[in-house]
């Protein structure tokens, strides 16, 4: 046996990293590989005898991905699994956040029973991130919604509520007026098209909380149901959303006494829309129709 032989069998056993790692690089035997895998003292020299392992060793790699001691050596061997109840297995039991994530991203999507239990369940955000985005939609409607309600997790719940259909309107007005993240309340607003839903929310003050580069102006390509413009005319603050709506209603009459009434305030209104405001030391333009959070109108 060569002297760099003897180096590399008593090197992977060193407690310095860079020895046990170093000697790993000279090692290509399988078996002895899948030892150092098990047994080595460094972490680092663990993680790269899994590295080094061909794909054969699944029963090993899901071991090492359930038992090792070290998140990053138990990761990596998540990361070499094919075999999908090995898969399946670890992505609900693995000690390791990252580990179970490593798992679920390899899962079959068919397996929707365990996704669906991860994405309610799991205590580790990203794992349930993750599971919500392979979940079938179509199957999934009742879960989703829950978890759009009740998941602690901002970007869980946006990726939720993106997922819904449009039977959930009920669910859409609450979260865009009572959900704490400005991304849940805008895209649970784009998904909002119950017409009378719509114009109360427009003429409520939650509607100056939404993020118009995520939900855009909308309402007016919205509404177009009698009920609901009349409602608008009557109760937004906004001068030119009751002129916008009784156009849209058609009634000349009307029209023309709006302008007679609130000409001044149409002008100042125009007017404001073109001032710019400073937030953080960056200018933007305010040019959507509503009010702003920075921008309080006042009438007499």
């Amino acid at each position: 046996m060569s002297f760099l032989e003897l180096f590399n069998l008593a090197g992977w056993q060193s407690k310095d990293h860079y020895k046990s790692t170093r000697a790993v690089d000279f090692i290509y035997d399988q078996s002895k590989l899948a030892k150092i895998a098990k047994k080595a003292r460094t972490h680092e020299a663990r993680e790269a005898a899994v590295k080094k392992l061909r794909e054969q060793h699944q029963a090993l790699f899901a071991d090492i991905a359930r038992n090792d001691g070290h998140y990053s050596v138990s990761r990596v061997a998540a990361c070499k699994l094919t075999d999908q109840i090995l898969l399946a297995d670890i992505a609900k039991h693995a000690t390791y956040g990252w580990t179970r994530y490593e798992a679920l991203k390899r899962l079959d999507q068919r397996n929707q029973t365990l996704i669906a239990d991860l994405a309610k369940n799991d205590d580790f955000s990203e794992v349930r991130r993750l599971a919500v985005e392979k979940l079938d939609e179509q199957h999934n409607q009742i879960l989703l919604s829950e978890i759009a309600k009740v998941d602690k997790n901002n970007d869980i719940r946006r990726a939720a509520v993106t997922k819904l259909n449009e039977q959930h309107q009920t669910l859409f007005f609450d979260l865009a007026k009572n959900d704490t993240d400005v991304n849940v309340r805008s895209i649970a607003f784009e998904k909002l098209s119950d017409e009378m839903s719509v114009a109360y929310f427009v003429c409520s003050p939650h509607y100056n909380m939404i993020d118009f580069k995520i939900a855009g102006d909308e309402w007016r390509s919205k509404i177009s149901d009698r009920e609901a413009l009349l409602y608008i005319i009557n109760n937004n603050k906004h001068s030119s959303n009751r002129l916008y709506a009784a156009k849209k209603l058609g009634d000349s009459e009307l029209i023309a006494k709006f302008k007679s009434k609130h000409e001044g305030k149409l002008k100042s209104e125009k007017k404001n829309t073109k001032k710019k405001s400073t937030n953080d030391g960056h200018h933007t333009t305010h040019t959507n129709y509503g009010p702003r959070p920075t921008e309080r109108w006042e009438y007499s």
